[in-house]
């Protein structure tokens, strides 16, 4: 008993034994130094008085039900503080019984602050990242390791007139490279393989198969040593080409 007395003592993990009205009997150093309390204040007082948030309650209410019926409980949720602040934690509530009767639950709560601020900031830039390829003016599309499309954005769809259902899982060189237009493909699909930035001016085929001017930039996505996939790029480079082509035509005219 000593021995399991030290390791409540010394977990890292807050715990509190309710009994089977929800109210506190005991809590562990952990437990006192995550949401601010001394064991004194609580005991005999009802866990969902203090530590469950307005918007919580109902969540609290079900938890102490499971335990009544024996029934044991994992969320990601938030609990209050003294203070009143709120702090992120992954919560377990274990039945407790005694000579074979339910006598109450040991909740577990484990802080998962800076966990939650991660995948928060990750969520964040994750959005941030996927507007960013929604609106940006530039056909993008993502590739596996063996050139099968398995994303692009509205700018590509319009560019080279498919929807994204009709091109998934397809081969980017088949879709979109002429015959003429092969070998020059798979000279890109080797400079990426190798590690390699490629950029070049050139066309590509639309699905009506007509052929448009486009600046590709393909680099590839690498995942520790493995070559994973390719990001391509395209930007419609019609009208640029276009002017060039009239500015030669009226020094070939200046010159004649």
């Amino acid at each position: 008993k000593s021995f399991l007395n030290s390791v409540i003592a010394h977990s890292p993990v807050g715990m509190v034994v309710l009994d089977t009205t929800g109210r506190m009997q005991m809590c562990n150093p952990a437990f006192e130094h995550l949401f601010g309390y001394s064991q004194q204040e609580l005991l005999g007082r009802r866990a969902a008085d203090f530590l469950t948030p307005p918007e919580r309650r109902a969540e609290m209410a079900s938890i102490i039900k499971d335990s009544r019926e024996g029934k044991g409980a994992h969320n990601v949720t938030q609990r209050t503080r003294r203070d009143g602040s709120l702090v992120d934690v992954e919560a377990f509530s274990v039945p407790l019984r005694e000579d074979g009767k339910l006598s109450g639950a040991v909740i577990l709560y484990q802080d998962i602050t800076e966990r939650r601020r991660a995948e928060r900031a990750l969520e964040k830039r994750t959005q941030f990242l996927n507007s960013l390829v929604e609106n940006i003016p530039l056909g993008i599309s993502v590739t596996s390791a063996d050139d099968l499309i398995e994303m692009c954005n509205p700018a590509f769809e319009e560019l080279f007139r498919y929807r994204q259902q009709d091109v998934l899982g397809r081969n980017i060189i088949d879709t979109l490279s002429s015959a003429a237009l092969r070998a020059e493909m798979q000279s890109v699909r080797e400079q990426m393989a190798q590690g390699k930035l490629a950029r070049l001016e050139t066309q590509r085929k639309r699905s009506d198969g007509s052929l448009v001017d486009v600046e590709v930039t393909a680099t590839p996505i690498v995942r520790g040593d493995t070559h994973s996939g390719n990001l391509v790029i395209f930007q419609d480079i019609t009208e640029r080409k276009r002017a060039e082509h009239e500015i030669e035509e009226q020094k070939n005219f200046l010159h004649s």
